[in-house]
């Protein structure tokens, strides 16, 4: 898109859905064979939430920090979207999830909540597939504001994250959630 775009809502979706897909697929291709399957500790760990097949399916790989997709500078610079994706703790592309050391104390290793909202976004994933993730979560983006804190595949993550870290012994189904949120 040129410099002087226009904000038409149309264009702009399909420029963010055509170049989130892209980023998307770039970055599976670009850490999936350094990640890692998840260990039997973190499973045993959040087992009572999700179903053996996600914590059988999702791939973990560790970096210091989260890249923002080229595509994001623009749309900074033209002060539409004021989000970094390098102040998150956590990504998740499909079933790969990387998690952003740079925020995680040596003594805590195991980084529980951000891996469980993680593998919320590998259930949105899951059940909405890769095009309709990325469709959904530009929908989202673009509905409320452009705020990353309005979209709603992170709210519900946030917000099943939360339930999850305040009586983490009232196993709840994540699926489940994440079907009804999604209105499946």
């Amino acid at each position: 898109m040129d410099r002087e775009m226009n904000i038409d809502l149309t264009q702009l979706r399909e420029h963010l859905v055509q170049e989130g897909h892209a980023w998307v697929c770039e970055t599976i291709e670009k850490y999936s064979s350094e990640a890692r399957q998840l260990t039997s500790q973190e499973k045993n760990k959040l087992r009572g939430w999700y179903p053996n097949r996600i914590l059988d399916v999702a791939r973990l790989h560790e970096i210091f920090e989260a890249e923002n997709p080229s595509f994001l500078k623009q749309l900074q610079e033209q002060g539409i979207i004021k989000f970094d994706y390098r102040s998150s703790m956590g990504i998740t592309f499909g079933n790969l999830i990387l998690i952003c050391n740079k925020f995680l104390l040596p003594a805590n290793r195991l980084w529980i909540p951000t891996l469980f909202h993680e593998l919320v976004h590998v259930v949105q994933f899951d059940l909405l597939g890769l095009e309709g993730f990325v469709k959904y979560y530009v929908d989202g983006f673009l509905n409320n504001g452009f705020k990353y804190e309005s979209i709603p595949s992170e709210i519900s993550a946030y917000d099943l994250q939360n339930r999850f870290s305040s009586n983490p012994n009232n196993y709840f189904s994540v699926e489940a959630e994440v079907r009804r949120f999604l209105n499946l």
